[in-house]
């Protein structure tokens, strides 16, 4: 299976919360699609983020070799960026002209 990369922009429609998972106290922020790409960052449970846009208007989530999906995002607090698991984000909150949406 073939890994497209996304370039990304922070767009401020959409937001989520970090939350653990199996008791996990630090969430690994990867350089790419995947565990086995680099993990340079952390990010803590509650931590709230910006996801980001990918190309054609959409956001950059994307599927890695195992079917998994991860999501590109920006930690509101230090605007560090990378991707993380989508299974580690919830209370997504989208904002259209003005009017909330939740996935």
């Amino acid at each position: 299976m073939r890994i497209t990369l996304v370039q990304a922009q922070a767009i401020s429609s959409c937001t989520a919360i970090l939350d653990e998972k199996n008791g996990e106290s630090d969430i690994q922020i990867h350089d790419g699609v995947g565990t086995e790409f680099y993990s340079r960052y952390e990010g803590r449970p509650g931590d709230r983020v910006t996801i980001l846009q990918g190309d054609r208007q959409g956001l950059a989530i994307a599927k890695d070799k195992y079917g998994k999906d991860w999501v590109k995002i920006e930690l509101v607090e230090s605007r560090v960026r990378g991707w993380v698991q989508r299974d580690y984000l919830r209370e997504w909150e989208c904002y259209t002209q003005g009017r909330r949406a939740e996935g």
